[in-house]
């Protein structure tokens, strides 16, 4: 099978009229992630600067259990968006930095004007009103 395929998506919804086009292969919309080893070592050092000696205090920490826990910590399962949220929830360890090493950056001005919640604009507010 081709990697490259291309596939069509239609909405069924009767007042979207559009089309949209997308890459549907794992291969091309595999995005650099760092590999599971990598992430797991993030997550053992995390652990023991917060000062948790197991990985069953620290997942009870963020209500999970030990066996939902350990595959990412042993590197044996790719952590999941929704453990690291959890993670970012509880200890404010930015997600970027779990899966990619990196620490975010939005400049001050611009953080500084749309604040943590931006406000909605008039059309974004008529349109939440029809749902």
């Amino acid at each position: 099978m081709d990697v490259n395929l291309v596939r069509m998506a239609r909405t069924s919804q009767g007042f979207a009229t559009g089309e949209t086009t997308s890459l549907h292969s794992h291969a091309v919309m595999e995005f650099a992630m760092d590999s599971t080893d990598i992430i797991a070592r993030r997550l053992i050092a995390l652990r023991k600067e917060l000062g948790f000696a197991t990985q069953e205090a620290f997942a009870i920490e963020l209500d999970m259990t030990k066996s939902t826990y350990n595959p990412f910590e042993t590197g044996k399962r790719a952590l999941t968006f929704e453990a690291a949220c959890k993670i970012r929830r509880r200890f404010g360890v930015p997600v970027d930095w779990l899966f990619f090493g990196d620490v975010p950056q939005i400049r001050t001005d611009v953080l500084a004007k749309i604040g943590p919640e931006p406000k909605r604009t008039v059309r974004e507010s008529r349109t939440s009103r029809r749902k």
